[in-house]
């Protein structure tokens, strides 16, 4: 291990102190609003293309309307997208449920623990934005911390059919779509968890189970309750189960 290496990827990892909420409204805010305005084709067939990251030669972004934009009634969602990656002009076969996610979480902690550990740590300050700055087009956007980035990429360069580093800035994007979805459903306030936070933390909680250090009727416990399909993790076990973080 590199002492010198282990200890720019604690700094960089490390949480603000205090309540993390807060820091992230202006760029949550920032980021809905933009992507409600996003281009939008119209019909399945006929589907706009955003780009929002460009990494090692892959191009991820969205694609609209999504397919929720052409359910019927109350299911109807007007700004829902569909996260997308793209090489050379073509867009990849990679969308994937959240089960096909949690399998790749345990693929990777099968055969690199440490890896999927750091990856716990870089969803957890995505779910509060602290990795988001405003580019030099004034738009907040995700740039994730460089040496636990190189750490991944050395270790375990590839996950699923995508670079590890691809595949974070693409739950990136679903997360981003899951704000969008749900600030335009009534009686949702994403800004107390729904979306965005709520998905990335219970990506987080899960990376945990696997690590051995969330016991696991907890986190199955938390989904079956009020709103289901969640288990987010909290600031208090997120910084006990990944010290990197404090």
């Amino acid at each position: 291990m590199n002492s010198s290496l282990d200890y720019k990827i604690n700094k960089e990892l490390k949480l603000p102190d205090g309540n993390l909420g807060p820091i992230m409204k202006a760029s949550q805010k920032s980021t809905v609003v933009e992507a409600k305005q996003f281009q939008i084709g119209s019909s399945e067939n006929n589907q706009l293309w955003t780009k929002l990251y460009e990494i090692d030669g892959y191009k991820i972004g969205v694609i609209k309307p999504g397919k929720e934009y052409f359910w019927e009634g109350d299911k109807q969602n007007i700004n829902d997208m569909r996260p997308t990656v793209r090489r050379d002009g073509e867009p990849l076969d990679i969308i994937q449920s959240f089960t096909e996610i949690f399998e790749l979480f345990e693929d990777l902690r099968n055969q690199d623990s440490e890896s999927l550990e750091l990856l716990g740590c870089i969803l957890y300050r995505m779910a509060y934005m602290l990795d988001h700055n405003l580019n030099n087009q004034n738009k907040f956007r995700l740039s994730i911390p460089n040496h636990t980035s190189n750490r991944l990429m050395e270790n375990f360069p590839k996950l699923g059919s995508l670079p590890i580093r691809v595949f974070i800035y693409y739950l990136e994007v679903i997360s981003l779509n899951e704000d969008v979805k749900y600030d335009t459903l009534d009686g949702f306030d994403i800004t107390k968890g729904t979306g965005r936070r709520n998905n990335l933390l219970t990506n987080v909680n899960l990376i945990a189970v696997l690590l051995g250090k969330q016991r696991i009727f907890k986190f199955a416990g938390a989904l079956a309750r009020p709103p289901s399909g969640v288990a987010p993790i909290t600031q208090k076990a997120a910084k006990e189960f990944f010290p990197k973080l404090i």
